[in-house]
């Protein structure tokens, strides 16, 4: 709304500026008219600039944000959806108008679900495009009761990362943790691993789809095997990376 009136408002204010220059030509008065003119054009472009301005914003928003998504658990025994990337729901396809809130988030976005073969575990995964993404895991007690697990697996993973290429301290500063698939024991949860940062020598690091499994009752990490990911060290002088 608040954009079409934006639009609108800068519609009219050409047309003003068209009258205004026609008076120009017409009334043998150029100096007021010309005065009116030029107002009317610095308008117009202060207007131009926020309209560019707001639309950067919106273009801004919806790239950090998630899409809606829904699914079944691997057992098809459990349902769930995720609302307005804020709110997660579980249900039991024989009682579909019983929805259950798991989880609402108020400041960053639900971006992914995996839920376990024994349908006991379900990982979470939310964060947003600048605060980085981790893993929130919810453990379930009776029915469709789930209490959540205090940790976050996203630190560990990181540092478990960073020791297979020598590196023994985490210096990562943008982390993205995302939930691939639990093992069928349900035990173990694979995940992959985007991040960056900076070595105190300059150098950049840079990981991308690095895996490893975890395990959230004693945040045991395993590495996989044929693990797709690549940890990269850029020199500071812009050489060609390490791997």
């Amino acid at each position: 709304m608040r954009l079409s009136k934006v639009i609108l408002s800068a519609a009219s204010s050409r047309a003003r500026l068209a009258r205004a220059a026609i008076l120009a030509r017409d009334d043998g008065i150029p100096s007021r008219n010309n005065f009116f003119v030029a107002d009317l054009q610095r308008n117009i472009r202060f207007m131009k600039c926020s309209l560019c301005l707001l639309l950067l914003f919106c273009v801004f928003c919806i790239a950090g944000r998630a899409d809606d998504f829904s699914g079944v658990s691997p057992s098809g025994k459990l349902y769930y959806e995720s609302k307005k990337e804020k709110e997660f729901y579980i249900w039991s396809p024989a009682e579909p108008n019983k929805r259950v809130l798991l989880y609402r988030e108020e400041v960053v976005f639900i971006q992914a679900a995996a839920i376990s073969p024994d349908d006991v575990w379900i990982a979470l995964e939310h964060g947003g495009a600048s605060l980085g993404h981790t893993i929130l895991f919810f453990k379930r007690q009776t029915g469709l009761d789930f209490k959540q697990v205090d940790n976050d697996p996203a630190e560990e993973v990181g540092t478990f990362a960073l020791l297979s290429k020598g590196i023994k301290e985490n210096i990562l500063d943008h982390t993205y943790l995302h939930p691939i698939e639990w093992s069928e024991d349900s035990e173990w949860l694979t995940v992959a691993l985007d991040a960056k940062g900076s070595l105190g020598t300059g150098e950049h690091v840079k990981i991308t789809n690095w895996r490893c499994r975890y395990n959230p009752v004693s945040h045991a990490l395993e590495k996989v095997k044929s693990n797709p990911g690549v940890i990269e060290v850029q020199p500071a002088n812009g050489r060609e990376p390490t791997r």
